[in-house]
């Protein structure tokens, strides 16, 4: 008995043993899983270069005053911005306003006998537009200018108001005796107020986004689909040609209408439509709507204010404030400048709010529209793997968005062992020495990084 005594405390001893030695490695393993990797936790944060908000400035039409005023204010601040603008009457563009479709005579002379309703309102309401906008018909010379009125109506869902104005500019056109016979309006340096391409060419080497507004501005929601892709398309060809480069990846529909309809006819021709964000993962908030720029479910808000007239500055310079206390996208929208085009703001009201966007430039990010939204998607699409070797650390980004468009460099936040004061970087063909920074007890390099290029290494220095 005692023999066997002994042995169950020996046996036991040994159980005890690889007991205990199994919990080692496991603990071991687990830490390796979730904490032994510690040093080289990489994340892409939701800004470049980490700022708190990010700021998008906007300009609507393309009006001169903006080319003459409010282009030298940001380039002296060194600002980018996103100019969206009318291609028809530029000097020298291919499209004009034009209608797209049936002989103009041929859908007066059928309205003699059809009246309006849902089955030709959007075909009838977009002749009536384009020959109203030629001006050379008195009879419905005042269309032009109802036709935004006209579109408001309907979507308020007025049709019955719709289909009687539309009636009435058919029953003056048949009553006229004339023959219609639509001639494109050529270029008409009155929509412009005398800008021109090469102003917009060096606009894009000063670093700005030249983004599509259509070729004449009109209110889409009543225009019919060949007439709407006419509108996108052929002013996105123009701007291709004149401006070659990426340009033509966003659009803004005028009167930034959202209509479900147009947006059905506008993704697919465009990487980004400003007012239709289709992403999940951001929360759009239009100009005019005023809820608060907050989401508990969406990791981005696109905060959309427009600075018009009567906008004090201070409310102005509060949005700016707002994007950098709750990480808010603020999405500027400005139109006239200095009595030219509509709601003008003064120069000496943009140089103070520019001053004032610059001086916060430490907190905030100031892109265009096209390089904030490419980061947000290249930063949501973006998986990061990273590994810890001998002091040294290997990042690797991987997306699969197209490189050609998804091309914005997105910052990187790498944690490294205490002990690291300077690493040195490479990245395909870039190397640079870093110096460690701290954030409490956290050690981190911050740096960016084109997704898919190469894999990083990060290295720590003697």
């Amino acid at each position: 008995q005692d023999f066997i005594g002994m042995f169950d405390v020996i046996v036991n001893e040994e159980i005890m043993k690889v007991h205990n030695s199994f919990l080692v490695i496991l603990v071991f393993f687990i830490y390796i899983l979730f904490a032994g990797d510690t040093f080289s936790q990489t994340s892409i944060l939701k800004w470049q270069d980490g700022k708190d908000g990010c700021v998008t400035i906007t300009f609507d039409d393309g009006s001169i005053n903006q080319f003459r005023y409010a282009v030298p204010l940001l380039n002296e601040r060194g600002l980018p911005a996103t100019f969206y603008i009318i291609t028809g009457g530029l000097p020298g563009s291919k499209y004009h306003p034009t209608f797209t479709g049936r002989p103009v005579q041929e859908i007066i002379k059928e309205s003699g006998t059809i009246p309006t309703g849902k089955d030709n309102l959007f075909e009838r309401c977009s002749a009536l537009y384009y020959l109203a906008q030629t001006g050379k018909y008195p009879e419905i010379k005042d269309f032009f200018d109802m036709s935004v009125a006209v579109g408001e109506q309907f979507e308020q869902g007025k049709l019955d108001e719709v289909y009687s104005i539309i009636d009435k500019g058919y029953a003056a056109l048949r009553s006229s005796g004339h023959t219609y016979n639509f001639e494109r309006k050529k270029e008409d340096t009155g929509t412009g107020y005398h800008l021109t391409w090469d102003m917009l060419k060096q606009l894009d080497k000063e670093g700005h986004e030249i983004a599509n507004h259509t070729v004449s501005h009109p209110y889409m929601p009543v225009i019919d689909k060949a007439n709407i892709m006419y509108e996108i398309q052929k002013a996105a060809e123009d701007i291709r040609t004149h401006i070659p480069g990426d340009n033509d990846f966003s659009i803004e529909c005028p009167y930034g209408i959202d209509d479900e309809r147009v947006l059905e006819y506008v993704y697919p021709e465009f990487q980004f439509v400003r007012n239709g964000l289709k992403d999940t993962f951001i929360k759009e908030i239009l100009r005019g709507d005023p809820e608060e720029p907050v989401s508990k479910d969406k990791e981005y808000v696109q905060w959309q204010r427009g600075g018009v007239t009567e906008t004090p500055m201070s409310v102005m310079k509060g949005w700016v404030d707002r994007s950098i206390k709750d990480s808010v996208w603020l999405l500027l929208v400005f139109h006239g400048v200095e009595g030219i085009g509509w709601e003008p703001l003064t120069k000496e009201s943009y140089a103070e709010y520019f001053d004032y966007i610059k001086a916060n430039t430490k907190n905030v990010w100031v892109a265009t529209f096209r390089d904030a939204y490419k980061y947000v998607r290249e930063r949501m699409n973006t998986k990061v793997e990273s590994k810890t070797g001998n002091d040294a650390i290997t990042v690797a980004l991987s997306n699969t968005m197209d490189k050609k468009i998804y091309n914005i460099p997105v910052t990187l936040r790498t944690i490294v062992p205490d002990t690291w004061k300077t690493v040195t970087i490479k990245h395909g063909k870039e190397n640079k020495k870093l110096t460690v920074q701290k954030e409490g007890n956290i050690s981190f390099v911050q740096y960016r990084a084109v997704p898919d290029i190469a894999e990083i290494t990060l290295t720590k220095n003697d």
